[in-house]
C-alpha cells in the first residue's frame, strides 16, 4: 500500500517523475503508472493502487485537464476527501475542482528550496496523519571583510586552489559505453530522429496481443472450433469440431471488444514448430515510450509495450495459424450459431496469396506485444542500424511499492576517455544504474538470451546524470571537470596561466593603490 497515489497525464511523465522522486526523498511511498508490470490488466492496477492510496495528487497541466482519466481519478479523491490539487502549469482547472485548495508548483525547481512544495509536503504529512516535517533553510555564514596586504598577496595561491578544488569536485557531462544485463528496460524514443524501427524481422513460436484495436486479414480458409468438441485427453478438438466460415467478406476484422480483457493468441496448429511466422519491422514514432520485460515459463518470453497512438506491425505467417481469441468481435464475417454465446473462440487461418498478412493497429495508447522464443537461443531483436532513445530506466516496483533494480540487472560502465585512472565500473543488483530523464543514448545491439532469459544491451553517449548505489549509498560516476583538463596537457597550462596571472595582476593593482592600510 502506497501513502500517494499521483494522477497525471502521460504527456507529462517527465514532470512527475521528478515530482514522485522528490516525494520519496521526503519519506512518502508513491505509486505512479509507470510501476504498472507487463502482462497486467492495466486498469484493473489502477484501481486498486488508487483504492489503497491514503492521498491522492491530481497534477493539472495543459493536456491532463483534457484527461477522462486524470478527471475520473481526480473525482474519487474528491469524494474520499483525500484529493490534494497541483499545478505545474498555469490552467483553468476543471470547475468540479476549483474549490479544492491548489498548490502551484508552476515554477518549481527540484533543487532549490520552494513555498509550495514545502505546503505540498505539510499537506501530504497532515492528510496521512503524520507529524508535519520541519523545513530548514541554509544559512548563508555573513562574510568576512579581508583589507590586509597579505590577503592580496595570498590571493593568487588562494585562487588558483579553490580553482583547483572545485574543479575536482565539479561534475561534468561524460561520454560513457555501458555493456549491461536485465530482464527489464523502459525508454523513450529520441524526437532527434523521428520514426526508427524498433525490431529486425522477429520469428517467434508463439505470439499474444493484448491492447490492440483491429486485426485485419484475408483469409483463404477461416474455421471455428465448436466448444463443445473440445477431446481433454489429448488436449485437442476432434476434426469434427471445425466448422467453416463460407459467409464472409474478401477482408475479415478482428475487433477488440473489451479493451482489458480481450486478446488475440498465434500458435502452431501442431504445436511443434520452433516459429509460426515472421514480424516484420516494427516502425516506431519519435517520442514513444518503450518497455521491455522477460517474462518466466517453460518457453522464455518477452513482453514489449509501444504506448504510442499509431503504433502499427504485420505478421507474416508461414502456414495455416491457429488463433485463440478471448473477447474479440468479428467484422465481415459471420459465424455459428454456438460461437455467439461464446467469450473464447479457437480458429483457424490461411491467409490468400495476395494478402499474406495480419494488420495489427494499436488501441490510442499503443499496444502490449507478448512473444515467446524456444529456450536453447538467443534472438537478436535488431542486428542492423542502430535505435537513438533516452529517459532509460530498468527499475521495476518492489513488494512494498518502492523502486527497485531487477534481480538479473548487472553490467559494465567503460568511459570514453583515457588514462589509468578511468578503469571501468562494474555493478550488479542490488544497486541500480541511473542518467538523466533526458539522457540521449543510442543503442548499439539488443539481445533477448533465451537460455538465461535476460536482455542483453549495449549503449552509448552522454550522461550528465550517472549513478549506481541504493536508496541510502549511491555513487556519482561522472568524471570531473579536473579529470578532463588534466587529459588535455595544454588546455591545462593555459588556464594555469591564465588563473594564476589574473588574481595576481589584481592583487598588485589593490596594492600599489595601498590596500594594505
Amino acid at each position: 500500500m502506497s501513502d500517494i497515489f499521483l494522477s497525471y497525464s502521460s504527456q507529462d511523465r517527465p514532470h512527475v517523475k521528478t515530482l514522485a522522486r522528490a516525494l520519496e526523498a521526503q519519506g512518502f511511498s508513491v505509486w505512479w503508472d509507470h510501476h504498472i508490470p507487463p502482462g497486467t490488466t492495466w486498469d484493473k492496477v489502477i484501481e486498486g493502487a488508487l483504492n489503497d492510496a491514503k492521498c491522492i495528487i491530481v497534477v493539472w497541466t495543459k493536456t491532463s485537464v483534457d484527461s477522462d482519466w486524470v478527471r475520473n481519478e481526480a473525482a474519487e479523491g474528491r469524494k474520499r476527501k483525500n484529493l490534494i490539487p497541483v499545478l505545474f502549469e498555469s490552467v483553468e482547472i476543471p470547475l468540479a475542482f476549483r474549490r479544492v485548495q491548489t498548490v502551484s508548483l508552476i515554477d518549481w525547481d527540484v533543487t532549490e528550496p520552494h513555498d509550495g512544495f514545502a505546503r505540498l509536503v505539510q499537506g501530504i504529512a497532515r492528510m496521512l496523519g503524520q507529524p508535519e516535517k520541519a523545513r530548514v533553510e541554509a544559512a548563508l555564514a555573513p562574510s568576512k571583510k579581508w583589507s590586509t596586504g597579505i590577503f592580496w598577496l595570498l590571493l593568487p595561491t588562494v585562487v588558483v586552489v579553490a580553482v583547483a578544488a572545485a574543479s575536482m569536485s565539479w561534475r561534468i557531462p561524460t561520454s560513457v559505453h555501458v555493456d549491461l544485463t536485465t530482464n527489464r528496460l523502459m525508454f523513450t524514443t529520441s524526437d532527434m530522429k523521428g520514426a526508427q524501427y524498433l525490431t529486425d524481422d522477429l520469428k517467434p513460436k508463439w505470439m499474444t496481443l493484448q491492447q490492440f484495436s483491429s486485426i485485419r486479414f484475408g483469409p483463404n480458409m477461416f474455421t471455428v472450433a465448436d466448444p463443445s468438441e473440445y477431446d481433454f485427453e489429448t488436449d485437442r478438438f476432434l476434426e469434427s469440431a471445425w466448422r467453416d466460415l463460407t459467409k464472409r467478406e474478401s477482408m475479415v476484422t478482428l475487433v477488440n471488444s473489451q479493451s482489458s480483457d480481450s486478446d488475440v493468441t498465434f500458435e502452431d496448429v501442431a504445436r511443434t514448430s520452433t516459429t509460426i511466422g515472421t514480424i516484420d519491422a516494427v516502425r516506431v514514432p519519435s517520442d514513444s515510450m518503450l518497455e521491455m520485460s522477460v517474462g518466466d515459463g517453460q518457453d522464455a518470453s518477452l513482453a514489449i509495450r509501444i504506448t504510442s497512438p499509431t503504433t502499427q506491425l504485420t505478421f507474416t505467417p508461414d502456414g495455416t495459424t491457429q488463433l485463440v481469441l478471448d473477447h474479440v468481435a468479428f467484422g465481415g464475417a459471420q459465424l455459428p450459431a454456438f460461437a455467439e454465446t461464446e467469450d473464447s473462440l479457437t480458429a483457424r487461418v490461411s491467409l490468400r496469396a495476395n494478402a499474406p498478412s495480419f494488420e495489427i493497429q494499436g488501441i490510442e495508447t499503443g499496444v502490449l506485444l507478448i512473444l515467446g522464443f524456444p529456450a536453447d537461443r538467443d534472438v537478436k531483436l535488431f542486428s542492423t542500424g542502430t535505435l537513438l532513445i533516452r529517459g532509460m530506466d530498468f527499475l521495476k516496483q518492489g513488494k512494498n511499492g518502492n523502486p527497485v533494480s531487477p534481480e538479473s540487472l548487472r553490467g559494465t560502465i567503460n568511459y570514453d576517455i583515457q588514462g589509468d585512472e578511468f578503469e571501468p565500473i562494474e555493478f550488479a543488483a542490488p544497486d541500480y544504474l541511473s542518467f538523466g530523464d533526458e539522457d540521449v543514448f543510442e543503442i548499439k545491439s539488443l539481445t533477448f538470451d533465451g537460455v538465461s532469459q535476460v536482455m542483453h544491451v549495449r549503449f552509448d553517449g552522454l550522461a550528465h546524470k550517472l549513478k549506481t548505489g541504493t536508496a541510502t549509498r549511491n555513487v556519482d560516476h561522472r568524471i570531473t571537470a579536473f579529470d578532463y583538463i588534466s587529459g588535455q596537457p595544454y588546455v591545462l597550462a593555459l588556464l594555469g596561466v591564465v588563473v594564476w596571472m589574473v588574481p595576481t595582476t589584481f592583487a598588485g593593482w589593490r596594492l600599489l593603490k595601498g590596500g594594505t592600510s
